[in-house]
């Protein structure tokens, strides 16, 4: 079943000539209980998007779609906020450091438990803490308190105080060692499971994507240029962008003797993009239709769509 349906989206920042397109018709869909990893260089429009589903950007057009509601302009009514929630990337940064752990996660709590009285409050709340495996102990400590890897269970846990079905995840590990990374990649997978809460998964972490994700979204330029399953599009990247992009991350298999593919050109401005498709001056396979015509993501098999002439 479709949870989230983004249609044509559209976010420019500044008006006139100090426009700067941010996420350019973005058309995705994430089923419930799946997780979609959302993938790109910095600055293609990632984290706008995820900001966008919650609230924290307005889209300058087109359609946000929750289960068959377009709920664009709603996001932050009470019904609509319990529903979608935020992991940001810096824990220790996304948490009031004056407020210890209860009080973070009271207020969400409100969502969860609108009319039941402090004692059901203080149970959601434990058994919240519970859940991203803390003891009740945490609840008297601030965030300095706590270790880097604590911190994000808090985060996660405050996102899970209002029991909701989408949970935008933006670079939720990149702060943590390995081992950590790990147990949180875990955590998120069992709560999951448990709970059918649907993940976008922001992250320049390919490795991690390839862990976690059902399906794989490829952002350029404020657009999405190739979806597919996490398997297929690993073992059979299609677009040249999302082949120098994996090209890019590295291996931890030693017989792994394949090339990183090193792009050419200069990525080009968003706001003077070049008519046709936004990576011609990058590409090998540029050629004459590619300069005058801008591709449309197309399905070129089952659960596989491309935004490239040569792919197609």
């Amino acid at each position: 079943m479709t949870l989230l349906d983004i249609r044509n989206l559209y976010k420019t920042f500044g008006r006139g000539i100090n426009a700067t397109p941010a996420v350019r018709g973005v058309d995705l869909q994430l089923e419930r209980g799946e997780t979609l990893g959302l993938v790109g260089e910095s600055g293609c429009g990632k984290t706008t998007l995820g900001r966008i589903l919650v609230g924290l950007n307005a889209p300058t057009s087109g359609q946000v779609l929750f289960e068959g509601q377009d709920i664009a302009g709603r996001l932050n009514e009470p019904q609509f906020r319990a529903r979608v929630q935020m992991v940001f990337q810096h824990p220790q940064s996304s948490l009031n450091p004056r407020f210890r752990v209860e009080t973070t996660l009271r207020e969400p709590a409100k969502l969860r438990v609108a009319t039941a009285g402090t004692e059901k409050t203080a149970e959601a709340i434990a058994e919240t803490l519970r859940l991203v495996g803390l003891g009740e102990e945490y609840l008297s400590r601030k965030p300095s308190q706590l270790s880097g890897g604590q911190q994000q269970r808090v985060a996660i846990a405050r996102a899970l105080m209002s029991d909701p079905d989408l949970i935008v995840l933006d670079e939720p590990t990149s702060s943590l060692d390995q081992s950590i990374r790990s147990r949180i990649i875990s955590l998120l997978n069992d709560i999951q499971e448990n709970h059918s809460v649907s993940y976008l998964f922001i992250s320049h972490d390919l490795s991690t994507v390839r862990k976690i994700a059902h399906r794989v979204a490829v952002m350029y330029l404020g657009r999405i240029v190739e979806t597919s399953d996490t398997a297929d599009l690993f073992n059979n990247p299609r677009h040249p962008y999302t082949r120098a992009l994996l090209s890019a991350a590295p291996s931890l298999d030693p017989s792994d003797r394949s090339e990183r593919i090193i792009l050419r050109g200069e990525t080009p401005s968003s706001t003077e993009l070049p008519v046709g498709c936004s990576f011609q001056d990058r590409c090998d396979l540029v050629h004459d239709q590619c300069r005058s015509q801008r591709p449309q993501l197309s399905e070129i098999e089952p659960s596989r769509m491309v935004e490239c002439f040569a792919a197609q």
